[in-house]
């Protein structure tokens, strides 16, 4: 497994126009987990975590309105 530290400077140096990639690219692989196997806990994880982030930051852009 990557170290943590390694993937937080691996986001950081991403370009703007490649994180919509990554995000996308990581909603693919665990859409699949789940397809395959609904009971998939890491999968359910990841969605409801993408979920709590997505309102979060939705919410910090109508604070900035």
């Amino acid at each position: 497994m990557t170290n943590r530290n390694d993937l937080w400077e691996q986001l950081g140096d991403i370009e703007t126009d490649d994180i919509t990639h990554v995000l996308t690219t990581l909603f693919s692989i665990y859409e699949e987990k789940i397809v395959h196997n609904p009971d998939d806990t890491a999968a359910i994880s990841f969605f409801k975590h993408l979920h709590r982030a997505l309102s979060q930051v939705g919410k910090c852009n109508l604070n900035r309105r």
